[in-house]
């Protein structure tokens, strides 16, 4: 997955984890948590499949217009978007967490600084009083081509957590929320950025298809369909550590 390691052999994350243990004993300091495996897993190896965790159901996408271009790891696939629609559709089930934790993680590659979309399950632009979460890159504010990530039911409980970094130089990121009850954390490449916290948990399932490459909101609001690369995206069915993000490693492609 990171630096090389991929599932493709069925490598686990918790296998490469391990690679980083210290021994225990006098003087020794406890090695960081490893990551739990994710219940959801799309490595864009050539297809849109799923590499589903203990008790998830399999969840393959479907490629409409989506190709394949070199991928984090320096080695391996990625999805790629040439702003044209093209997308990569999922079921209706697969990200829904309801009020439950998660963590949501992709590697991203752009040069884009528009508004743009990445990867949401949203029903429609405008809401209607209907729970959403998404990822979006911003083209306004400080910096341009920075992350936002929206959740909740808009317009009277939704929320935002937006990175302070720009992801839009063409190299590889590493973009990681995670939600523990109120509370919703955003970070680029291991490092927290942003931590919003909201009056109740947010409820966040809903029956729209999950997408990435596209938004509800493309053409209505001046959001764009994705230009760029989208790689290793992944749902965890618990709000990681950052010890356990950092464990996934950092995009070297």
């Amino acid at each position: 997955m990171r630096q090389g390691l991929k599932l493709g052999t069925v490598v686990s994350l918790v296998a490469a984890a391990a690679l980083l243990a210290v021994p225990s004993g006098a003087g020794a300091s406890a090695a960081p948590a490893p990551a739990p495996v994710p219940a959801h897993w799309w490595q864009a190896e050539g297809n849109a499949n799923d590499t589903v965790g203990t008790g998830a159901r399999p969840d393959n996408g479907t490629l409409k217009g989506t190709g394949f271009g070199p991928g984090a790891s320096g080695t391996d696939q990625a999805f790629s978007f040439a702003g044209g629609g093209q997308q990569v559709v999922f079921s209706k089930t697969g990200g829904n967490r309801g009020t439950g934790d998660f963590t949501l993680s992709f590697d991203i590659k752009t040069t884009a600084t528009v508004q743009q979309a990445v990867w949401e399950k949203r029903i429609a632009c405008d809401t209607d009083g209907t729970p959403v979460w998404g990822f979006r890159m911003n083209g306004r504010g400080a910096p341009a081509g920075s992350v936002g990530f929206e959740y909740g039911t808009y317009p009277a409980r939704g929320y935002s957590a937006t990175s302070t970094t720009s992801v839009g130089d063409g190299a590889w990121h590493r973009v990681t929320v995670t939600r523990q009850a109120h509370t919703v954390m955003l970070y680029i490449d291991g490092t927290l950025e942003t931590t919003t916290t909201s009056p109740a948990t947010a409820n966040v399932t809903n029956h729209a298809r999950m997408r990435a490459g596209v938004s509800t909101c493309d053409g209505i609001d001046g959001t764009h369909p994705f230009t760029g690369e989208l790689d290793n995206l992944m749902i965890f069915r618990s709000a990681l550590t950052q010890p356990q993000i950092q464990a996934l490693g950092t995009p070297t492609g």
